[in-house]
């Protein structure tokens, strides 16, 4: 139905207009590590912070599978859409 994209797509707008006060950058979300959480994230354009899950438990200093991956999103990009 894309009602999740949408909603992300208004908050894009809303902290990237001009009258915003917040002065945010980034977005971020810890999303379940699913493949379908995941997806929804990266359709939105959405970045992993660490190229590989690898890198993200070596750098978080977990040694078990991760249940969720950190993601972010560079309101810049939207500006600049």
């Amino acid at each position: 139905m894309g009602i999740g994209s949408e909603l992300m797509d208004i908050i894009k707008i809303w902290f990237s207009r001009p009258d915003n006060k917040a002065a945010i950058r980034f977005l971020a979300v810890d999303s379940y590590n699913f493949p379908r959480q995941l997806h929804f994230y990266e359709k939105n354009n959405f970045k992993f912070l660490f190229s590989t899950e690898e890198q993200e438990a070596d750098n978080s200093g977990l040694n078990c599978p991760l249940g969720t991956r950190y993601m972010f999103y560079d309101l810049m990009d939207f500006a600049n859409e």
